[in-house]
């Protein structure tokens, strides 16, 4: 027995050797190992990106977005930072567990709004906006100490790829409409391509109102899309904020979307019929030209007034000449008798002028100038001549001077 155990002796002495030369490369070697890997979570400081910004089967699992996106990571094993106010930097590049020093020396840096303070198991969030500063290119995020800005060491399961300089926005077609309506939205910078963007018009962005248009948009590989909604006949009028935000909400607009104003439909006023107006059967029509039917209708007035002062003055002519007739007649015949006077002489030589006793014509009668005046002398026949005896004898009359 005792030379047995003398003969493993220096088999013994190897080993012993071989495992003190190994052990420190054991050390070594777990000390490599990246904290997030670590059974349990990290043994240093990690931060892991939202599942939000990661698109399954893109950018190889790691985050993605445009500028403005609404970035979320989440912090642990930051013990040694528990209860104390952490800030952060996003740096270019791709930071490492092996690299210790990354977000010390790394530039450059863009500081990030507001801070976190890890629980007492190292744990914490933080949710930031992505910056304008780191507008392209991949980016990692790194903890400091907000009281004296030392960087703790920490990693992330990055990096994050800039895909826009510009953020997520929405373009109107009218910022005015009616009830009835249709408006055209156009996106621009909703990247990575994606679906289910929720698109619409309501009283707030993201307040829990019912909206008052809505629909669902994909966005192209440069991030646009074009969609039209239709504003409700119904719809109050007012102010509306159009608004959207893709599924897992990181690309959002939250009130700064562009606003629309909604207005009432004036009442229509109907409009006049256009007719034919007929014109005046008793005068003639006045000729018209385009200048207008106000023309034409005062027109047709003055010459209605024309014709009318016109049989007025004929009417008022004729009445004066009728009575210059009737005077004129009044005058050639005074003894009203309505026959024409008798001409001078035309009882021969007998007159209403004949001194009494004068002789007379014989047979007692002046001849008659009118013959058929003879029929109305009683008991004459016709022919009547001087030589009728059977005319009764005329009397001469009494002398008025009793001669």
């Amino acid at each position: 027995m005792r030379r047995s155990s003398r003969a493993f002796m220096p088999w013994l002495a190897l080993g012993a050797v071989l495992l003190a030369m190994g052990l420190p490369f054991a050390v070594a070697g777990v000390a490599t190992t990246p904290a997030a890997q670590a059974a349990g979570g990290c043994l240093n400081g990690c931060i892991h990106w939202d599942s939000s910004m990661i698109y399954p089967g893109q950018n190889n699992g790691f985050p993605e977005g445009p500028v403005g996106e609404h970035a979320l990571v989440h912090g642990e094993g930051f013990v040694a930072a528990a209860s104390q106010t952490l800030t952060f930097q996003v740096v270019r590049g791709d930071v490492t567990a092996s690299d210790t020093q990354f977000c010390q020396l790394a530039n450059p840096k863009v500081p990030l709004s507001g801070t976190a303070t890890p629980d007492s198991s190292g744990k914490f969030d933080f949710g930031f906006v992505w910056p304008a500063a780191a507008s392209s290119g991949q980016w990692s995020i790194c903890a400091y100490r907000a009281s004296d800005g030392t960087p703790l060491f920490n990693t992330d399961d990055g990096p994050f790829s800039v895909l826009a300089a510009q953020p997520p926005s929405l373009a109107l077609s009218n910022t005015s409409v009616h009830p009835g309506d249709a408006i055209t939205l156009t996106g621009h910078n909703w990247l990575p391509a994606q679906g289910q963007i929720f698109v619409y018009i309501g009283p707030c962005a993201d307040c829990g109102g019912a909206p008052l248009a809505s629909t669902m948009a994909t966005s192209a590989g440069d991030g646009s899309f074009s969609v039209t909604l239709n504003i409700p006949a119904s719809a109050a009028a007012g102010g509306y904020i159009a608004s959207a935000h893709n599924a897992s909400s990181v690309l959002d607009l939250i009130d700064t979307g562009p606003h629309v104003v909604v207005n009432l439909a004036p009442t229509a006023t109907p409009r006049p019929t256009a007719t034919a107006t007929s014109a005046p059967t008793a005068t003639a029509a006045p000729n018209t030209t385009s200048s207008g039917s106000s023309n034409g209708s005062g027109g047709g007035n003055n010459a209605l007034l024309v014709v009318i002062g016109i049989l007025v003055v004929v009417l008022l002519l004729a009445i004066a000449g009728l009575v210059i007739f009737l005077l004129s007649r009044n005058r050639q015949n005074p003894s009203g008798s309505g026959g024409p006077p008798a001409p001078p002489g035309a009882y021969g030589s007998y007159s209403a002028t004949t001194q009494p006793g004068a002789p007379v014509t014989p047979g007692g009668y002046p001849p008659s100038a009118y013959p058929d005046d003879a029929a109305t002398l009683p008991g004459r026949q016709q022919p009547w001549s001087p030589e009728d005896n059977d005319a009764p004898t005329v009397q001469s009359p009494a002398d008025p001077f009793n001669r």
